[in-house]
C-alpha cells in the first residue's frame, strides 16, 4: 500500500523549528494557537469515519436573524433522524450576525466564516449548503425547507475517503492536539484538501427568535457553533498528483490552547476533506476536544 507522506503543522507566530518553509496564514481570532509543546498527560478520544459518506450541513445564521431558529429545527431534526451519517455546523456570518448595542453586543463570528459567505454568495439568511454540493451549477445555497431532501441524496453513497481523528487534550498543560488520517478509497485524480474547525455543541445568549412570543429570546440555545478554523479558511492540501486506493495522508495540528470561556466540555474539531475544484465536501467526521 502506498502512502503520502504525512507532515505535522505548528501555528504559532514563530517557527520554533530549526528551519521552516511553512509560513503560517494569519491567526484566526479564536481559538488561540501559541508556540508551546503540549505535555504527556493527554485524554486521548478517537473517532474513526465509516466507508459511506458523511453529510456536512453549513446553517448560516445570525443572532438577529428572527427566521433562522426555525432553520435550526430543521437540522437538528436531520441530525436526530441520521445521528451517523449527518454533521452540522451553525456558521454566524453576514449583516444579521453583526455586533449591534444589547442585547446583540456578542460577536460569533468567526474569519474563515466571513470568508465562506462572501465566496459561496450567501447574501440572506436562513440558507445553508449540502456538503457544499452544487457549486459549479451555482445551485450550492439551500433553503432549510429542501435540506432533509438533499441530505437524502448522498447518505449512503459510497465514499471517496475515509477519515480518522485522534484528539489529544494535555489535563496539565491545559493544550491541545489533532491528528487527522484522511485514506483515499478510490483511486482518484482531483485535487484535495482537508480543513479542520471548531465548534462548540451549546452556547447560551440572545437570539431573534420571530415564533416566539417575545422575539427577543435572551437565553436562546445556540447549537453548532462554529468558533474558529484550526487550519486557515481553506484548509491544506493533501495531494498534487493523482491517488490510487488505499493512499493516506496524516497532518497534525498542535500546540492550541482554547479561549478560557469556552466550554471544554462541549467543544468538538470537526474535519472535513473536499474537492478543490468543485468545492464540494466528500467525508466529515467529528471528535470531543476532550
Amino acid at each position: 500500500m502506498k502512502k503520502i507522506t504525512s507532515y505535522s503543522i505548528l501555528f504559532s507566530g514563530l517557527c520554533i523549528l530549526s528551519s521552516c518553509d511553512y509560513i503560517n496564514k494569519p491567526l484566526e481570532k479564536e481559538p488561540i494557537i501559541v508556540a508551546a509543546n503540549c505535555g504527556a498527560a493527554y485524554k486521548i478520544t478517537t473517532s474513526v469515519g465509516p466507508a459511506t459518506r458523511k453529510v456536512l450541513i453549513e446553517d448560516y445564521t445570525g443572532h438577529e436573524c428572527g427566521n433562522c431558529p426555525a432553520a435550526a429545527i430543521v437540522a437538528g431534526n436531520i441530525l436526530t433522524s441520521n445521528p451517523n451519517d449527518v454533521i452540522v455546523l451553525s456558521v454566524h456570518a453576514g449583516y444579521f450576525a453583526d455586533v449591534n448595542p444589547a442585547p446583540f453586543e456578542a460577536d460569533y463570528k468567526t474569519p474563515a466564516g466571513n470568508d465562506w459567505n462572501t465566496f459561496f454568495g450567501i447574501t440572506s439568511n436562513p440558507n445553508g449548503m449540502i456538503s457544499r454540493k452544487d457549486f459549479i451549477a451555482g445551485t450550492h445555497i439551500k433553503t432549510y425547507s429542501s435540506w432533509a431532501t438533499e441530505v437524502s441524496t448522498i447518505i449512503g453513497l459510497p465514499a471517496q475517503a475515509k477519515i480518522t481523528l485522534v484528539s489529544k487534550y494535555d489535563t496539565l498543560a491545559s493544550c491541545y492536539s489533532v491528528d487527522v488520517k484522511t485514506k483515499f478509497l478510490q483511486n482518484l485524480t482531483p485535487n484535495f484538501a482537508v480543513s479542520l474547525v471548531l465548534m462548540e455543541e451549546e452556547l447560551i445568549g440572545t437570539q431573534k427568535d420571530y415564533s416566539q412570543p417575545t422575539p427577543i429570546v435572551l437565553n436562546y440555545v445556540h447549537k453548532h457553533m462554529m468558533r474558529g478554523a484550526l487550519n486557515g479558511t481553506w484548509g491544506d492540501q493533501l495531494n498534487t498528483a493523482p491517488v490510487a486506493m488505499n493512499d493516506s495522508v496524516t497532518k497534525t495540528i498542535s500546540n492550541v490552547v482554547f479561549n478560557p470561556t469556552y466550554d471544554l466540555n462541549k467543544l468538538y474539531v470537526i474535519a472535513y476533506v473536499y474537492n478543490k475544484t468543485t468545492y464540494e465536501v466528500v467525508q466529515v467526521e467529528k471528535v470531543k476536544v476532550r
